[in-house]
Formats: C-alpha cells, sequence, structure tokens
C-alpha cells in the first residue's frame, strides 16, 4: 500500500500495471520519458484506496500523503493555499485492469479564500472558476445533487443574457449561496489538503459501496481495483 510518484523512478521489481493500472503507468513511463513536459502527480496504488474505503485517514497514510504532496510542490515551485503562486491540482480515478466507467475529475483543488479574493473587485474568470470548483467539490467529494447549485445559477443567468455573461457580482452572490448549500452537507474545509483528504476518500468509497458492488459483479471486477492520479 503505497503513494507512488509519477517520476519513473521505481524499483524494476514493482509491477506497477498491477498496483496502478494503465493510466498511472502511462504517466509515469511518459515522465520519465519528457520530463517537466508532464505534469508533476502521484497515485494512490489500488491497495492504498481499497485500505482508504475500509479505515479512512491513518496517522502513517496521512503522512505519506502530505511527503507526496511537498515533492509536487518542490518540482512545480508552487504551494497549496500559497496566493501568490497556488498549487492546482487535478483528481481522478484510474482502474487496475478492466475499465469502469466514465468517472468524474476533480480539476483546480487548490482555489480557495485565500487564493481567490471572493469580492467583485476580482476579475469574472476567477470567480467564475471559484464557482465551478465549489459546485465540482460539493457534488464529487459531498454527493450534492447538481440541481442544488444549478438553481441558483439559473436564477441569476436569467438577469443576464446567459450564464457566461454573468458578472462580478453576481457571481459573488452564487458563490456564497454554493457555499451555504456545502455547508449545510459537510461544509467545505479550511485547507486545500483537507480537502484532497475528503476528496480522496470520497472516491475510493464510491468504488466498494453498493452500485459499485452491482457494476463489479456484472464486469467481473474485484474490489481492489481502482486507483486514484493526482496531478498538477
Amino acid at each position: 500500500m503505497t503513494i507512488y510518484r509519477l517520476d519513473h523512478g521505481h524499483p524494476s521489481e514493482v509491477d506497477l500495471p498491477a498496483l496502478v493500472g494503465p493510466l498511472g503507468t502511462e504517466l509515469n513511463e511518459l515522465s520519465g520519458l519528457l520530463g517537466d513536459l508532464v505534469p508533476s502527480g502521484i497515485v494512490l496504488d489500488a491497495g492504498t484506496c481499497q485500505q482508504l474505503a475500509v479505515s479512512g485517514w491513518s496517522d502513517e497514510l496521512r503522512a505519506e500523503l502530505v511527503a507526496a504532496v511537498a515533492g509536487i510542490e518542490s518540482d512545480t515551485a508552487a504551494s497549496l493555499d500559497d496566493s501568490k503562486s497556488p498549487l492546482l491540482l487535478a483528481v481522478r480515478p484510474g482502474f487496475v485492469g478492466r475499465y469502469l466507467g466514465m468517472p468524474d475529475t476533480l480539476l483546480n483543488l487548490g482555489l480557495i479564500g485565500e487564493v481567490v479574493d471572493i469580492s467583485t473587485s476580482t476579475s469574472v474568470a476567477q470567480l467564475d472558476s471559484w464557482r465551478r470548483y465549489l459546485e465540482d467539490f460539493g457534488r464529487i467529494a459531498l454527493g450534492i445533487e447538481a440541481t442544488e447549485f444549478q438553481a441558483t445559477v439559473d436564477a441569476a443567468a436569467s438577469l443576464v443574457r446567459s450564464d457566461t455573461d454573468l458578472p462580478a457580482d453576481l457571481l459573488v452572490h452564487i458563490c456564497g449561496r454554493h457555499l451555504d448549500v456545502i455547508d449545510r452537507n459537510g461544509g467545505l474545509a479550511a485547507s486545500s489538503l483537507q480537502q484532497l483528504e475528503v476528496v480522496l476518500k470520497t472516491k475510493a468509497d464510491a468504488w466498494c459501496d453498493e452500485r459499485a458492488a452491482i457494476r463489479r459483479a456484472r464486469l467481473g471486477v474485484a474490489v481492489g481495483s481502482v486507483s486514484i492520479i493526482v496531478q498538477a
């Protein structure tokens, strides 16, 4: 049970495809060939994901995650929750063996209040990115129905031509309403590292619940068949 760096620096006796699946293995090999052209990242192997789903975050596993994220920060010269050089991460499942379906990818983990100034003086692009991150985090990490967010967006969009024309003041209002929804459903962790822990646990859980068990049985896929990839 390990968190691997995607840096092509693993012992030759490690059977990486069996541990992290074809996508994680391919990214690891590409990093060895192309170096910095491949975004820095880590992958939680299938055993780690299964342990996470069953037992949650142990002190040992949390320490391993902290060290792994520190490696990404060193590679990118950026840091989580740093307002001047923020590190933004993408989180997506990989699969060991047979592919189980289209997974959700969470983008821009690392956008928090210290990085995005939630005020009307902030650019529309930044506010819209924050709005979309809140929607994705709520849906993917907390299991909130997308309609709970969309109702607020639709109401605001009715005042302009479309949701692509939303001005800063409406986006600030939308983000505030989104945070209210999230607060009612477990809340948004204060730090990006804590948010990452929540997302990783949720993704690990998603392939061990009753719905996933039915799908695995239909496809003949073992329970420990999902890895999770985190990349800058």
